[in-house]
C-alpha cells in the first residue's frame, strides 16, 4: 500500500484513474508480484504524461 495525498484539489482525477485506468489491469492479479504489477500500472499510464495525478494514481487506494 502507498500514500499520497492532493491537499485538497485533484482528488477526483485521481480517482477516476484508479477506478477508469489502474483497478482493471490490476483486478485478479497477484498482489505479491509487486514489480510486475507498477510496469503495469506504470504503462497503463505512460502515455498520459508524467502530472501530479499520474504520479499520485500508482500510491493511491481507490476507495480513499
Amino acid at each position: 500500500m502507498g500514500y499520497t495525498y492532493t491537499v485538497g484539489t485533484g482528488g477526483a482525477a485521481v480517482h477516476a484513474l484508479l477506478a477508469r485506468d489502474l483497478a482493471p489491469r490490476l483486478v485478479g492479479r497477484e498482489a505479491e508480484r509487486i514489480e510486475e504489477l507498477w510496469q503495469a500500472m506504470w504503462w497503463a499510464l505512460h502515455y498520459g504524461g508524467h502530472t501530479r495525478c499520474t504520479s499520485s494514481a500508482p500510491s493511491s487506494r481507490p476507495e480513499a
